[in-house]
């Protein structure tokens, strides 16, 4: 298991609060079905989508897109940005 699964599932605690990975669509995604098959139901979480380039420069602005996409999307109370071991190797 990943360690940001832990903190998606503290955060998913909180009334009105969306959790975005700062990471690649395969982690947030092994993530999902991980957590969505233990507690049989699905989850929402977010992903900056990082690629290639946003991991050698650091991705900030695929993660200001993906923060701006969660906010109109689900309008939540609590942004919670959790990185994964990819963004973490940047540069």
């Amino acid at each position: 298991m990943c360690m940001p699964m832990g903190g998606i599932i503290a955060l998913k605690g909180i009334e009105g609060a969306m959790v975005i990975l700062h990471g690649s669509q395969g982690c947030i995604t092994y993530m999902r079905r991980h957590i969505a098959e233990h507690f049989d139901e699905p989850v929402d979480v977010g992903s900056s989508s990082l690629n290639e380039k946003g991991t050698i420069y650091g991705g900030s602005a695929q993660l200001k897109t993906a923060i701006d996409n969660i906010r109109k999307a689900y309008d939540p109370a609590v942004i919670g940005v959790l990185t994964t071991s990819l963004a973490e190797t940047t540069g």
